[in-house]
This record gives structure tokens, C-alpha cells and sequence, in this order.
């Protein structure tokens, strides 16, 4: 906000762009100073830190140590370059610092929040569902999925893991995060590198007049505020729709008639600084409430069959399941899986015998 605020003030936009300097070395200026105030604390600590280790602890397996730290310190320095490169495009984008802010924060978050609420809305309506939340051996299938919709929850999935493998090192000597944990932050990596290039060829364009343009509607604008009704949408159809005693199929549907425009005409005075220009928003309200009405009619018809297509356990012959130790030294290794086989009698047949048979 602060690096980026030249582009929201009308005085200092024109100052800024009447000066003789090319707007991409502009803009890259402030993004490398961004980054680098981001990044360089963490490369200094970093590396005291992994010089620490073979003067206090020698005893212990440093190498790997090393290993660990320099790829958590790789995963914060590509964190930082994603974060401030789509808060850069955002910024480019937008009119005024409130915004710059807020849509910021929603472009970084919003994603993940989004499939969680998704799934906790399938968990309270559908019996057979498989929720993220669920622990256990069990995991959902869009589990994976919520690293891939925000940058935030990509960046923290590796570097949960990575503090996990400086514990592995001490104990096993062992690196725990593999590559499937870096996927999702390869993939916003690119994301980012893309969001910068856009916000080059944007701000090459863009015209100082549109700086403290209130109520200046975008299509990320848009996006954001239909993310936020959706939001507003889901808790005001669990708060109220519960105490009403609906159906749980019809809550959410309740909260997309009511919660979700009532929070899109929040967001909209607040961007616009009163509601004295609402009738520009009218059709971007109609069109976020259709939306997200559309979207709730998967609950109120019960996910058009989605229970049935799991069979009844009376019509089930024969179950075979396939478990994994989700061990450090035996992850992906058939020779610690495990299968079983469930008769309809309710017996078991552990592996040797249905190799046996």
C-alpha cells in the first residue's frame, strides 16, 4: 500500500508520471524494493542460523540441516515474489488505497476460503460426503486443491512441512517435503510471474486520472466482491437459516437471497464512499446474486442425486481397501501397504491370505 500509494493520490500520480522515466523501470523499481525488503531479513537470519548449527550442535547431521533451511529460505523468497506480484497487479488495477488493500488481501485468500466453504456446506448436507476436515486415513479429493487456489495456503503447505523436516533431520536424518508439496507453489510461482508481466503492460496504459476514482468498477473488483457475497452469503444463511430451522438444503440457498447481496451492497459503499451511486451497481449486484443463487440450487436439490450415487451398504458385496503407513521412512512403499477385504459376514482377510487365495 504504502510503495504503491503514488498511484492512488492524484497529486502524486501526476508528479510521478510527468517525471522522464520509463513507467515498466517505475514499477519494477518498487517491486524489487518490495521484494527485497521481504526477502533479504530472511536470507540474513537464515544464514546465521545454518552457520549456527555445526558451532553449537555438531553432533548433529548439519548438512541436512542446511539442506532443509536453504529450501525453506527458497520457498519464502518465491512466496514473497508471488505475494507482492499479484498485490502489484491488483494495485496497478484499482483506483484508490482502500481498495488497493482490500482486493489485495481477498485476491490472496479468498481462493482456499472458497473451497472450504464449499466443503463444509457438502459435509452438512450430504451423508456420504468426505470433508477436508475428516482426519483419519480418509482424505477428500478436493483436499489438494485448496494449496492450488490460494498463494497463501500454497506457501504455508511447504513451509509447515519443511519445519516438520528439521525435526525429521534430527531424529532420521531425513528430508520430509517431496515434490508434490512444492506443486502448488510452482504453480502460483508462474501465476505471479504472469500477474507481473500483466501489471507491466497495464500500467503503461494506465491514465493518472484514474487515481481516487471512487466506485470505478473492474473486473477484479468484481470478482473480489462476488468472492466476499459468497462469503457474507454462506455465514448469514448457517447463522440465521439455522435459527429459522431450515432444511440444511435450503440454508444456503436462503443465504444467497439475502446475505449475499446485502454484503455486495456493503462492499460497494464502502468502494464507493456512500450509496449515493448505487444505481451504476445494479446489474453487477443482479448478476453476483444470480451467481451464487445458481450455485446454492446444488444444495436445495440435493446435490442433483449426489447421495445415490453412493450404494446402499446392504447392496455392497465386497469391500477391498488399500492403506499406506504415513510413516517418514516408509511413505510410498509397498512393502509396508496393507490390504484388507470385507466379507459380507464382516470378516477380514489380511493381505496373506487374499495372496494365498
Amino acid at each position: 500500500a504504502v510503495l504503491y500509494s503514488y498511484m492512488h493520490g492524484k497529486r502524486s500520480a501526476d508528479f510521478f508520471h510527468s517525471m522522464p522515466v520509463d513507467r515498466g523501470v517505475m514499477l519494477g523499481a518498487n517491486f524489487a524494493a518490495g521484494c527485497t525488503a521481504l526477502v533479504v531479513p530472511i536470507w540474513i537470519t537464515s544464514l546465521i542460523s545454518m552457520l549456527s548449527y555445526p558451532v553449537f550442535l555438531p553432533q548433529l547431521d548439519w548438512l541436512n540441516i542446511w539442506g532443509v533451511i536453504g529450501l525453506e529460505v527458497l520457498a519464502w523468497t518465491m512466496g514473497a515474489f508471488i505475494l507482492f506480484a499479484i498485490s502489484t497487479l491488483v494495485a496497478v488495477t484499482v483506483s484508490t488505497a482502500v481498495e488497493n488493500v482490500g482486493y489485495t488481501v481477498a485476491m490472496l485468500l479468498e481462493g482456499s476460503i472458497l473451497m472450504l466453504i464449499w466443503d463444509l456446506a457438502c459435509s452438512s448436507v450430504f451423508d456420504t460426503y468426505v470433508s477436508i476436515f475428516s482426519g483419519g486415513d480418509v482424505h477428500s479429493i478436493f483436499e489438494n486443491l485448496l494449496y492450488f487456489l490460494s498463494p497463501v495456503f500454497a506457501l504455508g503447505k511447504v513451509i509447515v512441512l519443511q519445519l516438520d523436516g528439521i525435526s525429521n533431520v534430527f531424529y532420521q536424518g531425513k528430508i520430509y517435503a517431496g515434490i508434490d508439496t512444492w506443486m502448488p507453489l510452482v504453480f502460483w510461482l508462474l501465476l505471479g510471474a504472469a500477474a507481473l508481466w500483466m501489471a507491466l503492460k497495464l500500467y503503461s496504459k494506465r491514465q493518472s486520472e484514474r487515481a481516487e476514482q471512487w466506485g470505478r468498477q473492474s473486473y477484479i473488483g468484481f470478482v473480489v466482491k462476488l468472492m466476499s457475497a459468497i462469503v457474507g452469503g454462506f455465514l448469514f444463511g448457517v447463522v440465521f437459516g439455522d435459527v429459522l430451522g431450515l432444511d440444511s438444503r435450503f440454508i444456503f440457498l436462503f443465504g444467497a437471497l439475502t446475505g449475499a447481496p446485502l454484503v455486495y451492497l456493503i462492499i460497494e459503499a464502502v468502494t464507493n464512499r456512500g450509496f449515493h451511486n448505487m444505481k451504476k451497481c445494479l446489474p453487477y449486484l443482479a448478476a453476483s446474486t444470480g451467481i451464487i443463487v445458481v450455485a446454492s440450487l446444488y444444495f436445495a436439490f440435493d446435490g442433483f442425486g449426489f447421495d445415490a450415487k453412493i450404494p446402499e451398504v446392504e447392496s455392497v458385496k465386497i469391500v477391498q481397501l488399500e492403506l499406506d503407513f504415513i510413516m517418514s521412512e516408509r511413505i510410498h512403499s509397498d512393502e509396508y501397504a496393507m490390504k484388507y477385504e470385507v466379507l459380507p459376514d464382516g470378516k477380514e482377510n489380511t493381505r496373506e491370505e487374499i495372496q494365498g487365495d
